[in-house]
């Protein structure tokens, strides 16, 4: 039982969630062994129920029995699994715990956060320990220090009640020691949310001792001066402006770094980072689901109907609300919230009311679930292991303290046959997932290089192990489609949005564009952009592929939305220019061109199109003016050199245009179109032979149609024809 407790040490560096699985692993796997210890040493006693099982029971059950309504029953599985891992560890501590193997175990509980709270010190003072895999530092083992704040808020009560009636001095001092660096930790995390939950849980604490009126044992002097010196160190070291060497890709903010900056815009607007906006979308999806919710797992497939683009955009897609509570109430409705508020209830009632001998560490655990309980308020430590299974132990502990021995009994260890089963179930199913995420890590990594085979390959080795992450398939789409295996990318991309139908509209939408499938392409654009109305992309998107299709209103009015949402966007109104040129409103093209090159959104590649609309008006002397703006803006662009040839092609200035294409030729000797224009200007110049030469490289280079080659090479053996005569 003390191995899972010791689950924050465990993680795995080459897993995506690094410390999710291989932690629900061995819980699992410890769990199990629980199990069968227990059905062999109790099968024929009879046991009276710890008083925390029926609503822990119920609770749980509710919300596998909500994963028959999930949409997505992949992560169904997975958030049911663990949720029953964890409920079978509390009702396993309930049953086979005693006071003194409580002590024991938040002895270890203690090794364990001194260990994690000495990492995390030592990485906020960017001493050590900066190569352990973060999301955001100060995290120690946790991936992210949110997670490592959740862990050490319920650890500390029992820590606490546990070491400062521990009678052998060294081991207390230890204990309180341990405390004290937690604390200390707490502090470095900058997790405003846990230090609203930590003063909760001290001022809980505060009213239990006195409401009971127990008399406190007072520290002697020595200890006193010894725990006050340890407090005021802890407090000076959580204090201190961070100088965190690695901080992985979610710093700590200026408004945290220092404590009392942190404190002081604790209630600002901006602090809540966007989770009030998440509450409020995610209520709208309570009223629509009131009763039985989305079902386990289902926030984030719902979710974006509800967000419009208020929290999600095209890089960041929130996974869940950052409220237990709400998400328990979004998913499982409110009976479901109703058995969680019995649990909690149930918690609060055996570990602040009464005055029995174990009474101090049964109040010391019920605060760890509540300090468990309000930083929920504010995250989501439900989904993290550790913290949830140290909660579990809590609740299990509160149980097994709280048992009575006069009450009904029955043969409890009769049900571990079932309870084995589901675990080693459970167990298979995580292990399926830990060799799913370390070719997912693979495939993500192979992404940000842009290493398209490898993104394909890792991809296609993860599916292996099954569907357990949609975006998989949106990796291997991606992967697909640079890769030119457009019809596989689009059988993934689709296969992705079965799993997840409200995200990857957009990349569907893009790669049947390319395809040529123009209405299902216009039918994803309007579907990302229903779930998403200020995407930019997807309005850009729809704009380009109505300009396809003919349909020139609907495309400027798309690219005016886009160029609304970002006005400092070239892109829209060059779809406004590109549609009024091909209405034949030159004036009004002209115009918009004017705009763009007055603004800060002028290129060489815009001077170019300009220049291009000018000669198409008949307006050659300015199209030559643009074409040399271009030239001069990037020199070393082969394209606006064979531009500017064409613009003095025009004028009829033969030696200037060739001089322009053999520039462009220069820069990049491959450049078919450039020595056929070469070719065409030295003709025209009189330079026959220089003509054949340039012709003959255009042959070399051409990989085009071939009604050009043929083309060329009759013009060919006209010139050379004409050289042989007398």
């Amino acid at each position: 039982m003390a191995s899972a407790i010791a689950l924050p040490l465990i993680y795995s560096s080459g897993v995506f969630d690094f410390t999710r699985w291989p932690r629900l692993l061995l819980l699992q796997t410890v769990t199990f062994v629980l199990a069968i210890l227990w059905m062999l040493m109790r099968w024929h006693k009879e046991e009276a129920l710890p008083p925390i099982v029926p609503s822990l029971a119920a609770f749980t059950l509710w919300q596998l029995i909500s994963m028959l309504w999930a949409d997505n029953k992949v992560e169904a599985l997975h958030r049911g699994s663990q949720a029953f891992a964890i409920a079978a560890f509390a009702m396993l501590c309930a049953f086979l715990l005693s006071e003194h193997g409580i002590r024991r175990i938040v002895q270890v509980v203690a090794i364990v956060t001194a260990s994690v709270s000495g990492i995390a010190i030592c990485q906020y003072w960017g001493i050590a320990f900066d190569q352990i895999p973060t999301a955001g530092n100060p995290s120690a083992t946790f991936g992210y220090r949110n997670y490592l704040a959740t862990y050490l808020l319920v650890s500390l009560p029992p820590i606490v009640a546990v070491g400062s009636r521990e009678t052998k001095r060294s081991v207390r001092y230890l204990m309180i020691g341990a405390a004290l660096a937690g604390l200390s930790a707490l502090l470095c995390t900058r997790t405003r949310g846990a230090w609203v939950a930590l003063l909760t849980v001290a001022a809980f604490w505060v009213v239990s001792e006195v409401v009971r009126r127990r008399r406190l044992m007072l520290p002697s002097l020595r200890d006193l001066a010894l725990v006050g010196g340890g407090i005021l160190v802890a407090l000076w070291i959580g204090l201190q402006a961070p100088s965190i060497s690695n901080t992985g890709q979610f710093r700590i903010d200026e408004h945290k770094a220092e404590a009392s900056t942190a404190i002081r815009t604790a209630f600002l607007p901006e602090a809540s980072r966007g989770r009030t906006i998440m509450w409020r979308n995610t209520l709208s999806m309570v009223a629509d689901h009131p009763i039985l919710g989305v079902g386990l797992g289902g926030w984030q497939y719902a979710y974006p109907s509800y967000d419009q683009g208020d929290r999600i955009t095209r890089n960041v897609a929130p996974q869940r609300p950052h409220n237990d509570p709400l998400w328990i109430l979004s998913e499982t409705g409110l009976f479901g919230l109703a058995l969680y508020g019995w649990l909690l209830w149930t918690v609060c009632r055996l570990g602040l009311v009464g005055d029995g001998e174990n009474q101090s560490v049964a109040t010391a655990l019920a605060l760890g679930v509540i300090g468990y309980a309000i930083h929920g308020l504010f995250s989501y430590p439900m989904e993290r292991v550790a913290s949830s299974a140290l909660a579990g132990f809590c609740i299990g502990g509160l149980g097994a303290l709280s048992t009575s021995s006069s009450g009904p009994t029955y043969r409890w260890a009769r049900l571990t046959p079932a309870l084995a089963v589901l675990l080693a179930l459970s167990a298979i199913l995580t292990i399926q997932r830990l060799q799913f995420d370390r070719d997912y890590a693979k495939a993500i990594e192979a992404w940000h290089r842009q290493d398209w085979p490898s993104v394909t390959q890792a991809a296609a080795k993860a599916l292996k192990h099954g569907p357990h992450d949609f975006r998989i398939y949106q990796l291997q789409g991606a992967g697909l489609q640079k890769l030119g295996k457009l019809h596989e990318a689009r059988e993934a991309f689709e296969t992705s949005l079965r799993y997840h139908p409200n995200e990857g509209h957009l990349p569907l939408a893009d790669l049947l564009a390319e395809m040529g499938d123009l209405n299902m392409s216009i039918v994803h654009y309007q579907r990302e952009i229903d779930l998403l109305p200020r995407s930019i992309q997807a309005n850009l998107g729809l704009a380009r592929t109505l300009m396809s299709k003919g349909d020139w209103e609907g495309a400027e009015a798309s690219a005016r939305i886009a160029s609304d949402l970002d006005p400092n966007n070239p892109d829209p109104n060059l779809i406004i220019a590109e549609v009024r040129e091909r209405q034949r409103d030159l004036v009004g093209a002209r115009s918009t061109y004017q705009q763009l090159l007055a603004s800060r959104a002028a290129t060489p590649q815009l001077y170019g199109r300009y220049g291009a609309l000018l000669s198409r008006g008949g307006k050659h002397q300015e199209a030559l003016t643009a074409y040399r703006r271009a030239v001069d803006l990037d020199p070393d662009d082969p394209r606006n050199h064979n531009n500017l040839g064409a613009g003095y092609a025009r004028l009829g200035q033969h030696a200037s245009s060739a001089a322009s294409y053999r520039r462009a030729v220069e820069l990049d000797p491959t450049y078919a179109r450039a020595w056929r224009n070469l070719a065409d200007a030295l003709e025209k110049d009189g330079n026959t032979s220089a003509a054949i030469e340039a012709y003959r490289s255009f042959l070399e280079h051409w990989t085009g149609e071939s009604e050009h080659r043929v083309w060329v090479e009759a013009r060919i053996k006209v010139l050379e024809q004409g050289q042989a005569r007398p």
